[in-house]
């Protein structure tokens, strides 16, 4: 059995390919976690390995007995930069079978059309944006040093658990915060299910001839999120969904943030603990539903060839 190691493992989509691994015949999955987080793993019957992200030597110590790592690393941005800084820096001197980094559509930036994965990389996006940039030039370099690396870049991972694009767009569609926005929800919805995007990470460390390429992970049948937040809303029976003006959209964007950054904050000070605070509608949230960006998806559907699950 192939032993795989996967980093970020406490996360969202490492936990699903930790547990897919499992129940397959041919992996053994090694969950590779920093201190704090090693509690999660305390009762469960996974290998598990402490690291330090930031340390070059301390990965090269965990690379020793695996033969894959999946960089599933998400986070802060100084979290995905470091992280893929160190662990390209540890492979390189700690040769390992495979490495499969987990990128995003974001390195696109806000360009719009239909986008193969020989579209530049841009550094107009966020925080966020320009550490996935980062991480991925990592990679890129480690794989010129003739290091044997993919790149997966998925875009909005959503299903069950999936916070992001399920949990928070649910709750702001009960809220009556978002609903039809009009012109503001035109964009292009690029959509990848949890359990097709685990199925393509894994067809990514098993396929042989794909060193040093990076594919475009995302359903091809794409509507507008406008179209999402209908069918969304419908199904959680949040209706009727209402029509959100782009008056009352930039109200959300621009004091919503504000409000619930102050509510935290002031939490914090008087000892409070975490509330469960409404999701804020974000700037770069907003622009995105706006873009009219389509991930061209062929290359993974014919050198992955993973199945997908028809859009909802």
């Amino acid at each position: 059995a192939m032993r795989i190691m996967v980093l970020g493992a406490s996360g969202y989509v490492g936990g699903r390919l930790l547990e897919k691994l499992r129940h397959s015949q041919w992996a053994v999955p090694v969950a590779a976690v920093r201190p704090q987080a090693a509690d999660k793993f305390r009762n469960s019957n996974f290998e598990v390995i402490r690291y330090e992200a930031t340390d070059s030597s301390s990965i090269g110590t965990a690379l020793r007995n695996v033969e894959c790592v999946v960089n599933c690393v998400a986070g802060a941005p100084a979290a995905i930069d470091d992280g893929a800084r160190h662990l390209f820096e540890a492979a390189a001197a700690t040769p390992i079978g495979r490495i499969v980094h987990m990128s995003s559509m974001v390195v696109y930036g806000g360009v719009t059309g239909t986008i193969d994965e020989t579209a530049p990389l841009t550094l107009d996006g966020d925080g966020y944006a320009q550490a996935k940039v980062a991480a991925e030039n990592c990679a890129s370099a480690y794989s010129q040093r003739g290091g044997n690396v993919v790149i997966l870049r998925p875009s909005c991972i959503y299903g069950p658990g999936s916070e992001q694009w399920s949990g928070r767009i649910g709750k702001l569609l009960r809220a009556g915060r978002i609903g039809d926005l009009g012109r503001n929800g035109d964009g292009y919805c690029n959509l990848i299910y949890i359990d097709d995007m685990i199925d393509a990470i894994i067809q990514a460390i098993r396929r042989p001839g794909i060193d040093g390429q990076a594919f475009n992970v995302s359903n091809p049948d794409v509507d507008t999120w406008n179209k999402y937040f209908i069918d969304f809303g419908r199904a959680l029976g949040a209706t009727p969904v209402r029509r959100i003006s782009a008056k009352r959209l930039e109200l959300e964007r621009t004091l919503g943030a504000v409000l619930l950054k102050g509510i935290g904050e002031l939490c914090r000070r008087l000892r409070l603990g975490s509330l469960d605070l409404p999701p804020a509608v974000t700037p770069s949230l907003a622009r995105l539903w706006r873009q009219e960006i389509r991930l061209d998806h062929r290359k993974s559907g014919e050198l992955l060839a993973f199945s997908l699950t028809p859009a909802a």
